[in-house]
């Protein structure tokens, strides 16, 4: 198995595999993959399974985090 990295590169090509990729929740979708794109600034990191599937990794580096 190889997991993708996503970043502002790649992001929108990508199928970000959350439970907002149905048609009905395609506002959702869109507002999760603009908040992804202020993250990456942030050093979040969002790794994916290299499949169209719902398994996925969503980190921030501690001395980034909001709390710790």
């Amino acid at each position: 198995m190889q997991y993708l990295i996503l970043d502002e590169n790649n992001i929108e090509n990508e199928h970000i595999c959350c439970g907002f990729s149905d048609k009905k929740c395609s506002e959702g979708y869109k507002a999760k993959k603009t908040w992804l794109k202020l993250q990456f600034k942030n050093n979040f990191i969002f790794q994916k399974l290299d499949k169209r599937a719902k398994v996925f990794m969503e980190t921030i580096p501690l001395k980034d985090a909001w709390y710790h």
